[in-house]
């Protein structure tokens, strides 16, 4: 995160956990970006968590004593 900000020059090569920080503000919270991006962030992890659900679940029950 820090690296991002220090290293990087241009905010479009922010990564996206230093854009949503820069939503907070000393004069307020732009809340409207702040959920976009959060939507934004949020929706790979879950389309990646239900193609790979089937696996994690037999994975888990794998080494289950029966």
């Amino acid at each position: 995160f820090l690296y991002a900000i220090n290293f990087l020059l241009s905010p479009g090569s922010y990564p996206l956990s230093a854009l949503l920080a820069q939503q907070v503000s000393a004069f307020g919270i732009n809340w409207p970006g702040l959920m976009a991006l959060a939507v934004i962030t949020s929706v790979p992890i879950l389309v990646l968590f239900v193609f790979t659900y089937r696996l994690l679940r037999e994975g888990l029950t794998l080494g289950a004593v029966k």
